[in-house]
C-alpha cells in the first residue's frame, strides 16, 4: 500500500510547490504601492515646480479684485 501512495505524495508535493511559485497575488500589491509612490512623487514636484507661477497668478488676480472694489 505504501508503494502506491509514497508517487502520489511526491506528485502532490511537486505539484503544490509549482503553484507557489506561480501565486504572484502578493506582486500585485507591491505594484500598486510603487505606482502610487511615484503619483505622489510627481504631484509634490509639479507642486514645487510650478509654485511661483501660482503664487503670481494668484496675487495678480487678488489685487485686480481689490482695484476693481476700490
Amino acid at each position: 500500500m505504501t508503494a502506491v501512495i509514497r508517487p502520489i505524495v511526491a506528485l502532490q508535493t511537486t505539484v503544490y510547490r509549482a503553484r507557489r511559485r506561480l501565486d504572484e497575488r502578493g506582486a500585485t500589491s507591491v505594484e500598486y504601492a510603487l505606482m502610487m509612490a511615484m503619483i505622489a512623487v510627481s504631484c509634490i514636484g509639479a507642486f514645487t515646480y510650478f509654485r511661483e507661477a501660482n503664487n503670481r497668478a494668484f496675487n495678480r488676480s487678488g489685487n485686480a479684485m481689490n482695484t476693481a472694489i476700490g
